[in-house]
């Protein structure tokens, strides 16, 4: 008789979510006590996943995630950089509703 293999797994991941408990209002409220104090936003992570991933693995999730966000924000500001030096040598290509 041939055996049929399942797979089943389930993941979540929340980031700077609607708050759920009063830990979530009480750390939503440090975080913006911290960002108006220094100046840098925070994010506030939940990773769920079934079966339950080792914290190392989960860690490093984290990181990569950083790091492509940084690869993100790098080629953004690129291109913002890019198109203002285009609309000061040629602003004849450009509609002046697209102006900034």
């Amino acid at each position: 008789m041939n055996k049929v293999a399942t797979l089943q797994y389930r993941w979540q991941i929340d980031c700077n979510g609607k708050p759920r408990h009063w830990r979530d209002r009480f750390g939503n409220l440090l975080r913006a006590i911290a960002q108006s104090i220094d100046g840098r936003a925070s994010l506030a992570l939940f990773m769920g996943s079934d079966p339950p991933l080792p914290t190392a693995s989960a860690r490093e999730i984290v990181v990569k995630g950083v790091e492509h966000m940084e690869r993100l924000l790098k080629e953004s500001a690129r291109a913002q950089c890019t198109e203002i030096l285009l609309m000061e040598a040629a602003p004849e290509l450009f509609d002046d509703n697209e102006k900034a």
